[in-house]
């Protein structure tokens, strides 16, 4: 299961890391980055939005 589980983030980190390039203003910034940073990046930005949806939830709030 703990596999399985590793898959399906990498999958998730492969996606968002696929959003934040086909930003415009981001990819300026990722042309710079090798791809363990833009992978880094893309995990800082799946956590803050875990988080940011955690926090919605405890208060009440919903993530519409």
């Amino acid at each position: 299961m703990f596999k399985g589980g590793r898959n399906v983030f990498r999958d998730i980190l492969r996606d968002y890391e696929n959003k934040i390039a086909q930003n415009v203003e981001a990819r300026r910034v990722l042309e710079g980055l090798r791809a363990s940073r833009r992978r880094q990046l893309a995990a800082l930005l799946v956590d803050s939005i875990c988080e940011l949806q955690r926090v919605a939830t405890v208060r009440g709030l919903s993530a519409r």
